[in-house]
């Protein structure tokens, strides 16, 4: 059976080159990348421009408070569901989430160096 639904919520060790070789799945119907802010909105045009039926479910960080909007694009209606939601504080995200992952990383580096001793 082909895949239809993929769901990569909170996946935001990929990058925007890998949500592209999704375009080898021309049976995908929805794909959920709900949280995951390292995809940029280039990346999601060009996905949809090469497989125009597929329903995109995304999270948007466009005010300071960096609160998430979820939102749904298709081929059809992107344009303007990026210029109503700008995505104007990922970048922000992006860089706390980063943060996380380096200080879970260090924790977990000296969680082992201490049972080491």
């Amino acid at each position: 059976p082909a895949l239809k639904v993929l769901h990569m919520n909170n996946l935001n060790q990929l990058s925007s080159e890998s949500l592209l070789t999704l375009t080898t799945a021309h049976s995908l119907e929805e794909l959920y990348i709900q949280q995951c802010v390292n995809f940029t909105d280039e990346s999601i045009i060009s996905l949809l421009s090469v497989l125009p039926k597929l329903y995109v479910h995304l999270t948007r960080f466009p005010t300071a408070d960096l609160a998430p909007e979820h939102v749904e694009v298709h081929c059809t209606n992107i344009d303007r569901v990026f210029e109503e939601h700008p995505n104007t504080y990922r970048n922000k995200v992006l860089e706390r989430f980063r943060r996380s992952v380096s200080h879970n990383n260090q924790d977990l580096y000296n969680g082992i160096q201490y049972n080491r001793i």
